[in-house]
C-alpha cells in the first residue's frame, strides 16, 4: 500500500500507483477514462475500486504494461488508428477483468 489510509489516495498517489504498474515516468499523462476504471473520487480523495493486489494481477496477467508500450510506439509512429485499437483493447481487457 502506498498510503496510510487503506484504499484512499490523493490524486497524485493514485496516478503514481498506476504509472508504476505501467512502468512509465511519473511525468507521463494517463488517460482519464483509464484512470477511472480503477479509482473514484470522493471529497477530493480517490478511492480504489478493488484491491491493489487484484489490479497488479490484471496488469501482470493481461500484459497491460506491454500493451501500453505498443500503444505509445504506434503514437510515435503517427499511426493513430492502430493506437486507438490498442487503447480500446486495453479498456475492454480491464473492464472484463474487473467484472470477473
Amino acid at each position: 500500500m502506498i498510503n496510510d489510509m487503506d484504499g484512499v489516495y490523493t490524486r497524485t498517489q493514485a496516478y503514481n500507483f498506476l504509472k508504476n504498474l505501467l512502468g512509465v515516468s511519473k511525468k507521463v499523462l494517463l488517460n482519464k477514462n483509464f484512470f477511472c476504471l480503477f479509482f473514484k473520487e470522493s471529497d477530493g480523495m480517490f478511492l480504489i475500486k478493488t484491491s491493489e493486489d487484484i489490479i497488479k494481477s490484471i496488469f501482470t496477467k493481461e500484459g497491460i504494461a506491454e500493451l501500453n508500450n505498443l500503444y505509445y510506439r504506434k503514437k510515435q509512429e503517427k499511426n493513430p488508428a492502430e493506437a486507438a485499437k490498442i487503447s480500446q483493447k486495453v479498456m475492454q481487457i480491464v473492464k472484463k477483468s474487473l467484472a470477473a
